[in-house]
C-alpha cells in the first residue's frame, strides 16, 4: 500500500506538471503572498509529501523501499523534480520556470534528507 502512495504520488505530480492550467488558475498561484509566491511554496510542499509517505512507511513497518531508500528514494524524487518543470519548457500551453524548479529541488532534498535521518535511527 505505501509503495502505491509512493507511484501514485509521484504519477499524480506529473501529471499536474503537464497538464494545462487556465489563466485564472496560474494567477492565483502566482500572487506575491509573502516574500515569495504562492506557487513555490507549492512546489516545495507537493515534494515534501514524499517525505510523508516514507514516514508513514516505516510507521506502518512497510517502508517504501526496503533496502538502500536513501538512495532509491533520491535516484527517484531529484530527476523527477528536474524533468517535471523541464518537461514544462516543451508544452505550448504551459512555462518553465527556473525558480519553480529550484523549489521542487528544494521539496526533493528535503525528503531526500529525512529518509537519509530515519535511515540513520531505523539503522536501514
Amino acid at each position: 500500500m505505501i509503495k502505491a502512495m509512493f507511484w501514485f504520488w509521484l504519477l499524480t505530480l506529473l501529471i499536474f506538471s503537464v497538464i494545462p492550467m487556465g489563466n485564472k488558475d496560474d494567477n492565483a498561484l502566482n500572487t506575491s503572498r509573502a516574500i515569495f509566491r504562492l506557487d513555490h511554496l507549492v512546489h516545495l510542499v507537493t515534494f515534501g509529501v514524499f517525505a510523508w509517505i516514507h514516514l508513514l512507511g516505516l510507521v506502518v513497518n512497510k517502508p517504501v523501499f526496503a533496502t538502500l531508500s536513501t538512495f532509491k528514494t533520491a535516484l527517484i524524487i531529484a530527476p523527477a523534480a528536474i524533468l517535471f518543470e523541464g518537461l514544462q519548457k516543451y508544452l505550448p500551453y504551459r512555462s518553465f520556470n527556473f525558480t519553480d524548479l529550484w523549489f521542487n529541488l528544494f521539496g526533493a532534498l528535503f525528503t531526500i534528507g529525512i529518509v537519509m535521518c530515519l535511515n540513520i535511527d531505523s539503522g536501514n
